[in-house]
């Protein structure tokens, strides 16, 4: 016997009233397995398959370093320190210091006394395009207030930069370089 047999009663009969035994069912098994898709001359290669596990990892890895940080912007999300203007130092007490921080396309820093914020872009071979910030107006006290002005003229017209590992120089318009150190 073979083929098509009645099903039994039963909760699965809802469903049909066949089923195929088992020689029937092998022998489909067989025949699909036949089928041209399935025969060897549809079947991969190795040197296919590796070919295309090679062009994935390949892609893979290109669209995972567009995630990956940029190290040509490290000075980013840091904190730097002035350390002198003109190769002259600039704090020469405690109360007397100055910084900037970049973000993504901001900057904030604060002098002696007061601290400002603003935007700005960065360009190709150290191009650095600082917009106008706006800046708290406190009163500094006198010893602090040289200090204070000589940092807010640098910091004005900023428009190249130069980075090296713990140190970044901001150069103006009028020539003056601001040579900073990382402090995080």
């Amino acid at each position: 016997m073979g083929g098509m047999v009645p099903k039994r009663a039963g909760p699965w009969s809802r469903f049909g009233d066949w089923t195929l035994d088992k020689a029937t069912a092998k022998g489909m098994l067989g025949r699909a397995l036949q089928h041209p898709i399935c025969s060897p001359k549809y079947q991969v290669s190795p040197e296919v398959k590796m070919k295309k596990l090679l062009m994935l990892s390949a892609l893979s890895t290109i669209v995972l370093a567009g995630c990956l940080r940029n190290d040509s912007q490290d000075w980013q999300n840091r904190s730097w320190q002035l350390v002198s203007i003109d190769g002259k130092p600039f704090s020469t007490s405690e109360d007397v210091d100055a910084s900037i921080q970049f973000s993504e396309d901001t900057y904030s820093f604060q002098a002696p006394c007061n601290s400002g914020f603003g935007g700005y872009k960065a360009g190709r071979n150290g191009k650095l395009t600082m917009g106008p910030s706006g800046v708290t107006l406190i009163a500094c006290r006198p010893h602090i207030d040289k200090k204070e002005r000589e940092f807010m003229v640098a910091i004005d017209g900023i428009e190249r930069m130069q980075h090296d590992g713990n140190q970044l120089i901001l150069f103006n318009k009028s020539g003056a370089e601001l040579l900073f150190e990382a402090q995080n």
